[in-house]
């Protein structure tokens, strides 16, 4: 009689909660998987051919994630043009004048060489 209560809970369908992580094993991803009514000791990584039920919650992970790396990206451009600024405002104080800054300069506010 156990025998069947652990087949009828082998075929319960767990609903997910939320999606925590991704990674990559075996060329094949995986995500740590926070299940709806349990706590996070029951948490677990499943491939990505278990969550065929749960595709609303996965869609919602993976366009997270595209936006957590384009904010990244674009705090990283920002960081690098207050670098070029700083620099030429450097280039600035020791009197250079803007036909001598490199192109790199000029394309930093949309000018392009000898358009000045």
């Amino acid at each position: 009689m156990s025998y069947e209560n652990e087949s009828e809970d082998s075929k319960k369908e767990y609903e997910v909660e939320k999606i925590l992580k991704r990674k990559i094993k075996n060329g094949k991803p995986f995500y740590l998987i926070k299940w709806k009514n349990y706590d996070n000791s029951f948490n677990s990584w499943e491939p990505e051919i278990n969550l065929e039920h749960s595709k609303k919650v996965l869609n919602l992970f993976l366009k997270s994630q595209k936006n957590k790396k384009r904010k990244k990206l674009d705090s990283k451009k920002k960081d690098n043009n207050k670098i070029k600024i700083k620099n030429l405002i450097k280039l600035k104080q020791t009197n250079i004048t803007f036909q001598e800054l490199s192109s790199n300069y000029f394309y930093l506010f949309g000018f392009k060489c000898g358009s000045i």
